[in-house]
């Protein structure tokens, strides 16, 4: 093929290639962007045609990038993150929200802190634009925050990626929680030894929490297989019913059962030399552009006092 001089390259052509690259295949691409099979391919076609040149070298495998398809493909994912910025940006003033801030979170941290944090924030800011939470799991919420999809993504996983920048936003300890009235609730601190006899339930595997949990039973020598796990659960709510319904004790934070603490349904049981800490991180595109509403909020979350009396 002959390089010729570009006049106008199709997005769409574009979205195909960053979706074969993303999916790693020609057929989980046609799945992200709702197209056949083949649509994919004459996209693909159509691109070589109108750059002059090869971006993908295929095999019955797998498909390469050529050194102008691995140039293509990273202006192709800034041109689109722009995109997708204005087209939110217009969509906003359309419907009056042109100060509004989209954010990404999990659902623990959408459901047990966000609401907490936009309420102080609207009380220190009573005049600011709309709030839209997306609750998603860490990949997606990363993927719309690289996309320019949303404006700023809050996670509980540390996030590392040329794209964003990234700073801690707290740091929090995983207790033990028993029912109230379980036996090991009488004692401010067990051991490890003491906890084999009873149920535990656990969060599911890929879980970060779980992880962490892992990580600090292996530094004593001890996996999850040493204790009597009854339950694998996706989310933090639902331990927290079955805790309360005395299907067993589990490791979370605090702040999801503060109310229950409160109320001594719930208790916090110290477990001697197990320290299980968690993060959790708040993220920018690097190229994103926040509106006023966004800057104030970013400013609010990096006040000290921001999360005092939720966490």
């Amino acid at each position: 093929m002959v390089l010729k001089k570009v006049e106008k390259l199709d997005l769409e052509y574009l979205k195909t290639l960053v979706a074969i690259v993303e999916e790693g295949n020609f057929y989980k691409a046609g799945e992200s962007l709702h197209v056949a099979q083949p649509t994919i391919s004459l996209r693909i076609q159509a691109l070589e045609r109108e750059l002059g040149a090869k971006v993908l070298l295929r095999n019955k495998n797998k498909a390469e990038l050529t050194e102008i398809g691995r140039f293509t493909y990273q202006v192709g994912k800034e041109m689109l993150a722009l995109e997708n910025q204005i087209s939110r940006f217009i969509e906003s003033q359309r419907k009056g929200d042109a100060n509004q801030i989209v954010i990404a979170t999990g659902s623990t941290i959408g459901v047990f802190i966000m609401p907490q944090l936009v309420s102080k924030f609207n009380k220190k800011h009573p005049h600011h634009g709309r709030i839209e939470l997306q609750i998603c799991n860490s990949d997606e919420a990363l993927r719309k925050l690289i996309t320019n999809s949303v404006d700023i993504a809050i996670l509980g996983t540390k996030i590392r990626h040329p794209d964003l920048e990234a700073f801690k936003l707290l740091e929090y300890e995983v207790h033990l929680i028993v029912p109230g009235d379980h036996p090991l609730a009488e004692f401010d601190v067990i051991t490890l030894e003491d906890l084999l006899p009873y149920p535990l339930i656990i969060r599911e595997k890929g879980s970060l929490t779980r992880k962490a949990l892992e990580d600090a039973l292996r530094q004593k020598g001890l996996t999850l297989r040493d204790f009597k796990v009854v339950m694998e659960l996706n989310s933090t709510e639902a331990i927290k019913v079955a805790i309360e319904c005395g299907l067993g004790l589990s490791f979370i934070a605090s702040w999801p059962v503060m109310d229950q603490l409160t109320n001594g349904t719930l208790k916090v049981v110290r477990v001697k030399d197990l320290n299980i800490r968690r993060e959790i991180f708040t993220a920018l595109n690097k190229r994103g552009v926040l509106t006023q509403n966004g800057e104030e909020f970013m400013k609010f979350l990096q006040l000290k006092n921001s999360l005092k009396g939720i966490i």
